[in-house]
């Protein structure tokens, strides 16, 4: 995993496990995470160093809450 994608996805791992107490890897890799971590890693690799931080966690949040709902989990 490249630098860009990995930080990319700590930042949903880190989302992940702070709304269900697991992470990513304990869940299944659905399209929508890894279609959120390519937008996250264009965004980077557009905007630079002007890339918002709360852009990438939105993008992040609104994927994880779809596994965590595709999964079961209250949201």
């Amino acid at each position: 995993m490249n630098p860009t994608r990995y930080k990319c996805w700590k930042i949903a791992n880190a989302i992940c496990e702070s709304i269900a107490f697991v992470g990513l890897n304990d869940l299944p890799d659905l399209p929508c995470l890894m279609n959120a971590l390519d937008e996250m890693e264009e965004m980077i690799e557009y905007e630079g160093e002007a890339c918002s931080m709360e852009d990438l966690r939105n993008i992040a949040q609104d994927a994880v809450f779809e596994i965590l709902e595709e999964e079961g989990f209250p949201i």
